[in-house]
């Protein structure tokens, strides 16, 4: 991968591939039309491209009474936590205190996040079973 560089609100990074020991061949650039066609091409290549990381559910209205909807919810099996994940198509000062908000509700709305994980993947886990303390680092 090369430095990006800049256009308008965002940053375009060149991406290569090696055809042969010694030629990079640079791949195709690929524009999305809309979000909808990003969140579910990180949702069903998860695992591929965070590797431990378990799809559970897409915008989680679930926790926090619905007003913070993640983009996904996932679980890091390494970690044994929660991770959300929240895509922007442009840069956004308001990204990192969307974060922390998550984060934080996160903490506080745990026994939402343990129902849907025993729903979606096993039904035999306890709250006191998932480490909290990692689910609230930024």
């Amino acid at each position: 991968m090369a430095r990006g560089y800049s256009f308008g609100d965002t940053y375009n990074t060149r991406m290569f591939e090696l055809s042969d020991k010694s030629t990079l061949d640079e791949l195709r650039a690929y524009a999305f039309d809309n979000e909808d066609q990003l969140h579910k091409l990180i949702e069903v290549n998860i695992e591929k491209l965070f590797p431990g990381l378990v799809f559970l559910t897409r915008e989680f209205q679930e926790m926090a009474g619905g007003e913070l909807r993640p983009d996904t919810v996932a679980f890091d099996t390494d970690l044994n936590t929660f991770v959300a994940l929240e895509y922007k198509n442009k840069r956004s000062a308001g990204a990192v205190d969307q974060a922390r908000a998550y984060l934080n509700s996160m903490k506080v709305h745990n026994a939402d996040l343990v129902l849907l994980y025993k729903k979606k993947k096993d039904n035999s886990r306890q709250k006191n079973s998932f480490d909290w303390e990692k689910c609230t680092r930024l």
